[in-house]
């Protein structure tokens, strides 16, 4: 998710011809972009695009200023869409970035701007996810990209590769007028690898060399009837020049077999190194890319070349095309190519209910899911002389799986996502799940897309929807019309500038303080709370900056943005109110029995009502603790670390605290009683005190074994004379 570069990491951007760069793909693909001449850059931090983003952050000062390049961390995706803009009229070069699903509110930009066309070269790089490992929804970007035309790359997973494309991504886009995708993949991105690199380009319009003239086409403006030229434009000249780029620059990868050329596999980009992994354990191939059959590796998925994939199918009797995700788009256009060129071929692709096909429709295709399916193709339709060798090797893997899966289930202890150690978030769904008990009702909570989307999970169980990013109130718009019921919408400040303060301005619009069951005039206003989880960075990404992020030193007023410049910040309860609302109140995150009085008596307020909770995501504040606290060690001073711990004495390992905790900092260990088995809580030294657990036994009535308590590093003399006149009283009150 989130990640510094350090000083030497930035410098390496610097490099030129002869000299090699060591990092992660995130530097490959800006220094290719450097290379490239860019002039802006701009994006929305989803992951696993984020690491793109803090490294624009970190290397503004060394080279985007002084390069004249403009960097924007943008407030959602459409707005990072439309700096792809400045491509349209001049040849300026540029690049954006989001996560997959960031597609969905960026595709109004892209339309437009992929019916203008482009001058300059331009790359929209997407965090591909079919793994959902920082996403919600499985996604596939090829979609979007056939939808509007926009060639797509999906590099194989290596640094040259990746640094490579990247710099044929920004011609392709100028020699076809469009704008290009570049995919970058969970996993892929966050790879460390070496390859040797060029000069970087100064951008001939920059920051530093403003162009003097605007000049626009009025051609290129999408209104009717230019758009229908733009059509015939995208299908009869841009599309053929994509294609034709692809073919002369050999953008995609052909292997001859070394065993037989009558079977092959058609695979892409980003599914090579799993495929080749999986070829290398059947002793079908080996790592240095080597393999028995012939394979084609696409690094451009949109446009398929039809005279390359002709090319690749003549004299073959058999093919396994290894393509990622549903619908099987590559599948599709193959099988026409070999239909329409009248080829004699059996193409295996997907595995539908007729059984036909090998690959699984939706799973990510890791090793462990390519293994079993790659296998039986060769298990059934070759005679390869490794088929003794393939089926001896699955059944030793089966039982090595057997065993481990018995280690897991015996040894190891299960664990579901959770909020962070300390995560202000946490405590304000421990006060929602107590109000509700305590109500003796059902809440209708809907939660939004954030860190707080783990609500779902154990212990709190509490989001019955996700629907989009910045939608949950526009939900309980519609449910207020239908239920009566208490309805709770959780959004983070992130989403709110996102896309979520349009739900506000729905709300106010269509009357939410007024709504009622008309069929038996039985006017009954709406019970609608929202709460705003203020916790100054857009951290489900990796604490990137907002419109809420505080400077240094912190105050209510300034802020700090991507560049490090000092801004304004929003007034979050003015601008609720501006917009209409007429209920908002602050409250601190973890001040849990006021929190809860709050829901308590906004509950019992008619129409819609908005709780502010105010807290900093404990990850960045205990970055900034740990640095203050190192000064003040090194001065001498003293120091004092906040924890939380459980008395051993008094916890008999009832459990009813987790319910309402699920820190992961809660351990178990067994009981010290010897009239008490079984096991009960201990807090981990992970713990950094936020004083959730203990507010959540004593102040909700549970028990009292869990106590708050600082270790002290440097004690003053007055810390030292009051511990020890305490210590004495203490130990004079046990002798009466």
């Amino acid at each position: 998710m989130g990640r510094s570069y350090t000083e030497d990491d930035i410098n390496q951007l610097m490099l030129g011809d002869g000299n090699s760069m060591t990092g992660d793909m995130g530097m490959f693909f800006l220094k290719a972009c450097l290379e490239s001449g860019i002039s802006f850059a701009a994006g929305y931090p989803g992951a696993p695009t984020s690491n793109v983003m803090d490294l624009l952050a970190d290397s503004n000062d060394m080279i985007l200023r002084k390069s004249g390049i403009y960097f924007e961390s943008s407030t959602n995706e459409a707005a990072a869409a439309t700096k792809l803009y400045l491509s349209i009229n001049e040849k300026i070069r540029g690049f954006v970035n989001w996560k997959v699903v960031g597609t969905n509110v960026a595709s109004d930009v892209l339309a437009h701007i992929s019916s203008s066309g482009v001058k300059g070269g331009s790359v929209v790089l997407i965090g591909e996810d079919e793994e959902c490992i920082s996403t919600t929804v499985q996604m596939k970007s090829l979609i979007y990209a056939s939808g509007f035309l926009l060639p797509i790359i999906d590099p194989i997973a290596s640094p040259k590769s990746i640094h490579y494309l990247t710099k044929k991504a920004f011609e392709l886009s100028e020699y076809c007028n469009q704008p290009v995708m570049l995919l970058f993949r969970s996993l892929s991105s966050n790879m460390i690898g070496t390859a040797p690199v060029s000069n970087n380009q100064i951008p001939k319009i920059s920051n530093l060399n403003k162009s003097p003239e605007f000049l626009p086409e009025s051609s290129r403006v999408p209104i009717p009837p230019d758009t229908l030229v733009h059509a015939k434009e995208k299908y009869h000249e841009r599309l053929p020049k994509a294609i034709e780029y692809i073919r002369k620059n050999k953008l995609n990868v052909s292997k001859s077999g070394y065993h037989s050329q009558n079977i092959g596999i058609i695979t892409q980009g980003g599914l090579f190194n799993s495929l080749m992994t999986v070829l290398s354990d059947l002793k079908l191939g080996n790592l240095f890319g080597d393999v028995a059959v012939d394979l084609l590796t696409l690094n451009v998925l949109f446009p398929l070349d039809p005279e390359e994939i002709k090319a690749f199918l003549i004299g073959k009797d058999k093919i396994l095309i290894v393509e990622q995700g549903e619908p099987n788009i590559i599948e599709r256009e193959i099988k026409t190519i070999a239909f329409d060129s009248k080829l004699d071929i059996e193409i295996y692709g997907k595995n539908r209910e007729s059984g036909e096909g090998y690959i699984p429709l939706t799973e990510a295709l890791n090793y462990d899911v390519l293994l079993s399916p790659v296998a039986a193709f060769f298990l059934e339709q070759t005679s390869l002389p490794q088929i003794s060798y393939i089926r001896g090797f699955l059944d030793e893997r089966e039982e090595i799986n057997e065993k481990i899966a018995s280690d897991i289930m015996t040894n190891w202890i299960p664990r579901s996502p959770s909020f962070c150690t300390g995560c202000p978030e946490r405590p304000v769904f421990s006060a929602l799940k107590r109000t509700e008990e305590e109500m003796n009702t059902r809440f209708i909570r809907l939660i939004d897309i954030g860190c707080y989307t783990m609500a779902k999970l154990s212990p709190f169980n509490m989001s019955d929807s996700c629907t989009g990013m910045g939608s949950a109130l526009d939900v309980g718009m519609g449910m207020a019309n239908l239920y009566d019921k208490p309805i709770i919408v959780v959004l983070g400040d992130g989403t709110l500038f996102h896309s979520g303060l349009r739900n506000i301005d729905n709300a106010i619009h269509n009357n939410l303080n007024q709504i009622y069951q008309s069929n038996n005039l039985d006017k009954k206003k709406a019970n609608v709370l929202v709460f705003l989880l203020l916790n100054y960075h857009t951290a489900m990404t990796g604490d990137q900056a907002n419109p809420m992020t505080l400077n240094e030193p912190r105050n209510s007023t300034q802020g700090v943005n991507m560049r490090g410049e000092v801004v304004e910040r929003v007034n979050l309860t003015n601008l609720f109110k501006t917009h209409g609302a007429r209920w908002v109140k602050t409250i601190p995150s973890y001040d849990i029995l006021k929190m809860k009085k709050t829901i308590s008596d906004a509950l019992k307020v008619p129409g819609l009502k908005i709780i502010i909770s105010d807290g900093e995501c404990m990850l960045e504040k205990q970055r900034t603790i740990r640095k203050e606290n190192s000064k003040r060690l090194k001065m001498g001073k003293q120091v004092e670390i906040p924890k939380v711990q459980v008395d051993p004495r008094l916890c008999s390992g009832c459990w009813p605290c987790s319910e309402y905790v699920g820190c992961p900092s809660e351990g178990k260990i067994p009981s010290p009683n010897p009239l008490k088995e079984g096991f009960i809580r201990e807090m981990l030294p992970t713990c950094v005190g936020c004083g959730v657990c203990s507010e959540v036994t004593q102040k909700f009535g549970l028990c009292p074994s869990t106590y708050n308590y600082k270790i002290i590093k440097n004690p003053s003399l007055w810390t030292k004379f009051s511990y020890q006149s305490q210590k004495m009283i203490i130990n004079a009150l046990r002798k009466i």
